[in-house]
């Protein structure tokens, strides 16, 4: 079956799948441990993932006791057990409240699976099936109201995610909204290739939780993604994954494309690309992610879940492309008080009764030959590389339903 109920290291969820895909979304978090397609070769065809899965990802059901103190003082948060791949996060993108956990509502509840069925939709003049899974939950926080669509056309490596917000209030609602794609092993590894439509970038700003990890200098802009300032008034480049460094740094990045905002990790080994693309103002209702955000975990927390033990070496590499409305990754309460991050909207008031839309979409696809030759030329600089790959991803944004067309199918059915 296309869409199936199942579970994945004892959480449930549904498996959405093609010949070619495999996509498991969880009912807690809407978490995808899960996004995996199929590597061909000489020698015969083998799976790959390409999402995040922390060491520390429980592998049984059911959800935290915080009443057991090993396991309260080890994961803190029921999110921190269970986190993996992408997410979405509302109301709050970043630290929570005394109302709201981190990364809100839409992160830390289970999601109500309404259906799982397939549609057939007509775009670019060809005929496409899309499996489709619709939730739903009702969030706490002012009592706002969410829908979620995840699915899958047969014939595409690509996850189209919508979330829909509903204010059911008689006044408007600031929040924070946020896909949260995180990269992990065996995808993502030493040399992998970053690239994306960004001309502006800032470092996290002081007092966050990347003080004690970034080897970049807090709150700099600088708009050369190879050339990120850091403490030891060196510069970095952004574009190539390190190994394990001990550091962990987060940087946002803008763009002034009206059209499009797009981040692309490469594995140059295996040939094989993750493209994370929002379409801009295709929806009914849509509020536009304002910045591209980069959690480069390349270790530096010596404090459990992500070491074993307080003290401890940290375990985790990720990479987070991360599309959001939010102020850098200081939460909904920073958001509000400023307005504005890097001269964009940091929040979005929805007004009473409103109901908005909020898109993504991450795929999977092959370089050229040719392409690839260029993307691993050590003698291009990195900008120019990026302008090269930039042709490389309009090649296959070409292929993507950009207007999402299989939702408004699902919604009239």
């Amino acid at each position: 079956m296309p869409v199936q109920e199942s579970s994945y290291l004892g959480q449930s969820g549904v498996w959405i799948t093609n010949s070619s895909t495999r996509l498991f979304v969880q009912h807690f978090g809407g978490m995808t441990p899960e996004f995996s397609t199929r590597l061909r070769d000489k020698d015969g065809a083998v799976w790959l993932n390409t999402h995040w899965q922390p060491h520390f990802k429980a592998s049984q059901s059911g959800f935290m006791d915080s009443n057991d103190p090993e396991q309260s003082s080890y994961w803190g948060i029921e999110l921190l057990r269970q986190a993996a791949g992408t997410f979405p996060c509302a109301p709050t993108f970043g630290p929570g409240n005394d109302q709201l956990l981190p990364h809100g509502d839409c992160a830390n509840t289970n999601w109500q699976l309404n259906r799982c069925y397939e549609v057939d939709v007509e775009y670019q003049h060809s005929h496409h099936k899309a499996n489709i899974a619709h939730w739903q939950l009702q969030g706490q926080y002012r009592q706002l109201q969410y829908q979620k669509w995840d699915y899958l056309y047969a014939d595409q490596s690509a996850h189209y995610c919508v979330l829909q917000v509903h204010n059911p209030n008689e006044q408007a609602v600031d929040i924070n909204l946020a896909w949260h794609t995180t990269l992990g092993a065996p995808f993502l590894e030493r040399g992998c290739l970053v690239f994306n439509n960004c001309n502006h970038f800032k470092v996290a700003p002081a007092g966050t939780e990347f003080d004690q990890t970034t080897q970049l200098e807090p709150n700099l802009e600088f708009t050369d993604f190879s050339a990120a300032p850091t403490k030891s008034a060196r510069q970095k480049n952004l574009h190539q994954m390190d190994g394990y460094t001990g550091h962990s740094d987060f940087v946002s990045g803008t763009t002034d494309n009206p059209e499009l905002l797009w981040s692309l990790c490469v594995n140059p080994y295996l040939n094989l690309a993750y493209l994370s693309v929002i379409p801009l103002s295709r929806l009914p209702n849509q509020v536009n992610a304002q910045s591209m955000n980069y959690w480069n975990h390349c270790g530096g927390r010596d404090f459990t879940p992500w070491a074993d033990y307080q003290g401890g070496v940290d375990r985790t590499y990720a990479l987070g492309m991360e599309a959001a409305i939010g102020s850098s990754c200081q939460g909904l309460e920073h958001s509000r008080s400023q307005r504005t991050y890097m001269d964009k909207p940091s929040c979005y008031g929805i007004k009473a009764q409103q109901t908005v839309t909020f898109p993504c979409i991450n795929s999977l696809f092959e370089l050229t030959s040719d392409e690839l030759a260029l993307a691993t030329d050590s003698t291009q600089h990195p900008t120019t590389l990026n302008t090269i790959m930039e042709a490389a991803v309009m090649r296959h944004i070409a292929t993507l339903d950009l207007s999402f067309t299989a939702v408004a199918v699902a919604n009239n059915n």
